[in-house]
């Protein structure tokens, strides 16, 4: 009979548990075999072979598998170590023929051994907890179920032998010793039996993980101290060591005070530490301290021995304080305002409470003033929005370039301007970067040219803001668009890069010329196939290909000739072509580009009302940036304008400003002056 609910099988009288194998307990690796080999005629020969792979299990029962059993062998079942090298493998050839087995063929099949050990309630009965159990006087059969049932849950805070001392890794004993030098002290002589039971001593808390092996500078001499039952106590003379170590002062708690403070109590129990020592790990740089020697071998304990003479104490704190520890620890000049790594470090090593972690780590997370300078682990990174144009100037883009260096001519900057769709600019030398300035040249170098552009988009520069250059473009009709603040991200910053590295391959020494080559590196970049568009600028929009002095020098091919009509629809006909070559040619470089930047995207959005930090390093003159704070925050989230920008308000009646959501990110901060 199955039981399902006791995981039973109840069959003449006998009672077997189920037990449930996970995928893992059954996964099955191949044996290959280690060299060739020959096997004679029915004969059996015993082959090395190798795992693929062993996981966690460390025994297996080799089989053989199918595609090695139809060649006329078999394979012993064998109880094998897959941790060893090479396994032994037992085939046997039934043919009357030898068979080969090349070197790397699959020879035999590996299915873990898993132990089936006993069920809670069996473990619970048979071992450790059998005689607290027992002893439970006074209680009824529901109070007895429940005492049981805690003792099971938590069954694993028993010690279930001598060895098993458990470990505590709240806190780290430290020996300060200050600045003195290392202590050695040579072995003291042993008895020749004495000699064969201290090794053995040594043995065992090598085997238990107390001690390992050591080559520091210190070493101390053991001792060996019978005890009453007759067994040998293990102890090392650490007196020097003791001399040196600067005592902790810290009050044990009196006798009264403890019996006063169960007053009142009906019920009592005690829990006490199955041993005295070896229970608190020592600090790593201390650890050399405890070196010991029997003369055979240099020791040092991994865990506190009795015969440390200083405790690490730790303040159990009450919640009342909690946040004023992480102030000290965090905030304050000596708290540094470190990370959570650092900070829970030196929290842990001095107090203790519940949830301990959880509050440094929530603590440091909504930190004001480390949001502010530091800032978040990885920056929001919106997705790329696509504007494709369809026609020539119907939008255009202008950005001031410099300063640079005084010309000559008194020009420091230069006014560049460029079409979107045929990727042709200008970049005019100008003076200065006044509003007037920048509107005469606009009207001067490009409109009076080219006409009046459909969309004129800049940066948020005052000069393209003012009242003059806004009266310019709703006189002409003029659709006019900016970018957000510290995200320049367009074609002309490109070509502002290709423009200075250009001029400064040409200007002189003392770079006050460099006005003087801007005119002809425009006609060797409107002659040049951009990588966009695959045709150069003055294809775009001439329909034709550009005259260079290199043709002046060597000569080209002139064109044949027609009629006046004749060259009109042919010009048509190709400017309509490269026109549409270049729409394909931009609509699948936007494409590629999209995908390339959205790799690294957050897909991040915020909603009206979420609070934000905003990345905002301007300077400020007589203070250095690298000392500044680039985060400002909180701010509210007002409106969404599209996917990537947002109107953002630091307080009700603070102006609002409009961000992309590359310069945000999410705030969690709190003011912990206020808390």
């Amino acid at each position: 009979m199955v039981d399902l609910e006791k995981n039973e099988i109840r069959t003449g009288g006998e009672e077997i548990p189920l037990f449930s194998a996970s995928a893992e307990d059954s996964k099955l690796c191949s044996v290959l075999a280690k060299e060739k080999t020959i096997i004679p005629v029915r004969s059996e020969c015993l082959i090395q072979g190798v795992p693929e792979a062993s996981g966690k299990f460390r025994y297996a029962v080799t089989d053989f598998p199918s595609q090695v059993s139809q060649k006329g062998i078999l394979v012993a079942a064998t109880l094998v170590d897959l941790k060893k090298g090479a396994i032994p493998v037992r085939v046997l050839n039934l043919d009357h023929k030898p068979k080969t087995i090349d070197k790397g063929a699959v020879i035999a099949t590996c299915e873990p051994v898993v132990d089936i050990v006993a069920r809670p309630q069996e473990f619970f009965e048979s071992l450790y907890l059998t005689s607290i159990f027992e002893n439970l006087e006074g209680l009824n059969e529901e109070q007895r179920t429940a005492v049981k049932e805690l003792l099971q849950e938590f069954q694993n805070l028993f010690s279930t032998s001598d060895s098993d001392v458990g470990r505590c890794n709240m806190t780290q004993h430290r020996i300060n010793t200050g600045n003195h030098p290392p202590i050695k002290k040579y072995p003291r002589c042993l008895p020749l039996a004495k000699k064969e039971e201290a090794e053995r001593l040594v043995k065992e808390m090598v085997d238990n993980g107390i001690i390992e092996e050591s080559s520091g500078p210190w070493a101390s001499p053991i001792v060996l101290v019978k005890k009453k039952d007759g067994s040998t106590r293990f102890c090392v003379d650490y007196r020097k060591l003791n001399e040196i170590t600067i005592k902790d002062s810290y009050p044990l708690p009196r006798i009264d005070n403890t019996l006063d403070a169960l007053n009142g109590s009906q019920w009592f129990s005690t829990l006490d530490l199955k041993s005295g020592y070896w229970q608190v790990e020592i600090q790593p740089q201390d650890k050399e301290k405890t070196d010991f020697t029997t003369g055979q071998g240099l020791w040092q304990f991994k865990w506190e021995s009795e015969d440390g003479s200083s405790c690490r104490w730790q303040l159990i704190l009450p919640k009342s304080r909690i946040q004023e520890v992480l102030r000290e620890t965090h905030d304050s000049a000596s708290g540094g305002h470190f990370g959570v790594m650092k900070t829970l470090s030196k929290t842990r090593e001095r107090f203790y409470w519940d949830r301990l972690c959880a509050d440094v780590e929530k603590w440091c997370r909504e930190c004001h003033a480390c949001g502010a300078r530091k800032g978040p682990k990885r920056r929001t990174k919106g997705r790329l929005q696509r504007y494709n144009v369809g026609a020539p100037f119907e939008r255009m883009v202008l950005d001031i370039l410099g300063p640079l260096s005084l010309t000559t001519k008194g020009n420091r900057y230069v006014l560049v301007l460029m079409d979107y769709f045929t990727k042709l600019p200008e970049a005019i030398p100008i003076p200065d970067q006044e509003a007037s300035t920048v509107a005469e040249e606009l009207v001067r170098a490009w409109i009076s040219r080219y006409g009046v552009p459909m969309i004129l988009h800049s940066d948020q520069g005052t000069n393209f803001n003012s009242a003059l250059f806004t009266e310019l473009c709703k006189l002409l009709g003029i659709l006019k668009t900016r970018k957000t603040a510290l995200h320049p991200e367009s074609d002309v910053e490109r070509f502002n890069r290709t423009i200075l590295s250009h001029l400064s391959l040409f200007v002189s020494k003392n770079q006050t010329d460099w006005d003087t080559h801007s005119p002809l590196f425009l006609l060797a970049y409107w002659s040049a196939d951009h990588e966009v568009t695959g045709c150069t600028p003055a294809d775009m929009l001439f329909c034709r290909t550009l005259r260079l002095p290199c043709d002046i020098l060597f000569g080209r091919p002139s064109d044949a000739p027609s009629s006046p009509n004749e060259y009109l629809n042919n010009l048509e006909a190709r400017l309509e072509s490269v026109h549409a070559f270049a729409r394909e040619r931009i609509k699948l470089a936007s494409e590629r580009m999209k995908t390339r930047y959205d790799s690294g995207a957050t897909g991040h959005h915020f909603k009206e009302g979420d609070q934000v930090w905003m990345y905002n390093p301007k300077r400020r003159r007589g203070l250095s940036p690298k000392l500044q704070h680039n985060w400002e925050g909180p701010y509210t989230i007002v409106k969404k304008l599209n996917d990537v920008i947002y109107r953002v308000q630091r307080s009700p009646n603070a102006k609002p400003k409009v961000i992309h959501i590359n310069r945000l990110t999410p705030y969690w901060a709190t003011d912990h002056s206020s808390v």
